[in-house]
C-alpha cells in the first residue's frame, strides 16, 4: 500500500518541498499518494536527472477542493464574475 523503499531522488524531490507545501500533503493520503506515483512515473520513465528538474503542474482550485472534500472553506471561484 505504501512505498517502504522509493528510489533516492524520488525521496529528495518529494523532501525538495518547501514545509509547508510537504506537511499539506501528508495530511492528505491522496495527495502524497498522487504526488509520489507522478515522481516514481517520471523517474522510471526520464529517470533520475529529469526528475531533479520536474516541475509538478499546480493544482486547480477544483482539484484542491476535492482533496480536500465538502467541508472545504475559503475562496470563492470568481473568475465568471466581472469587474464591479
Amino acid at each position: 500500500e505504501h512505498s517502504p523503499s522509493l528510489p533516492e531522488p524520488v525521496m529528495q524531490k518529494l523532501l525538495k518541498h518547501d514545509a509547508y507545501e510537504l506537511d499539506l500533503l501528508l495530511s492528505f493520503p491522496k495527495a502524497i499518494k498522487g504526488q509520489t506515483d507522478e515522481y516514481l512515473e517520471v523517474y522510471r520513465k526520464d529517470g533520475g536527472e529529469y526528475l531533479e528538474s520536474y516541475q509538478t503542474p499546480m493544482l486547480t482550485w477544483d482539484e484542491v477542493k476535492a482533496m480536500k472534500g465538502p467541508g472545504m472553506a475559503g475562496l470563492q471561484d470568481t473568475s465568471n464574475v466581472g469587474p464591479r
